[in-house]
């Protein structure tokens, strides 16, 4: 249910169970167990959008913004969390062999990206995975996946040639 967090109390925003950011036709993100919001500012630790071509993304702690510096896994919202990306259909064909062609690509993206997929419903457009840590991904139309260290190291560059999912986590 959506709630205002300005009114919630210190304690109720130390443990809220199952916290959920979302955005109207993009996605959003669950994360398991409590979550500590208390002092967390949330515009700038989350953002889901669509692109120009009006694929959903998510980043969570923004390298621009976190200088690729995470919190501690555990802590904050570095950890355990389901994301939903919404309106995820193929630009092409949406036949029942289409769909499955498009769920096996997006699949094989999130298990680069060390994602545990949970499924695609072609019928509703919306793909599910989970991750156990927020890392430092980036996956895009044009340059696929690639992933970097704390560091902004670059660790494993991976390339697809179709359209991707382009989350950012």
């Amino acid at each position: 249910s959506h709630f205002d967090m300005r009114e919630l109390s210190k304690e109720q925003l130390q443990h809220l169970r199952r916290f959920t950011v979302g955005r109207e036709g993009a996605g959003e993100i669950c994360w398991e167990g409590e979550t500590d919001v208390t002092y967390l500012n949330l515009d700038e630790r989350v953002l889901i959008e669509r692109d120009l071509q009006g694929i959903p993304y998510v980043h969570v702690y923004p390298p621009e913004l976190f200088m690729n510096v995470l919190p501690p896994v555990g802590s904050e919202l570095n950890k355990t969390a389901t994301v939903r990306l919404f309106n995820m259909f193929p630009r092409t064909a949406r036949s029942e062999s289409g769909l499955q062609r498009y769920a096996d690509m997006l699949r094989r993206q999130v298990e680069v990206m060390g994602a545990e997929w949970v499924g695609y419903n072609g019928d509703q457009g919306i793909m599910e995975f989970e991750f156990s840590t927020f890392c430092l991904f980036v996956i895009d139309t044009f340059f696929g996946v690639q992933k970097w260290d704390s560091r902004g190291g670059l660790l494993s560059p991976s390339f697809f040639h179709s359209s991707s999912i382009a989350a950012h986590c």
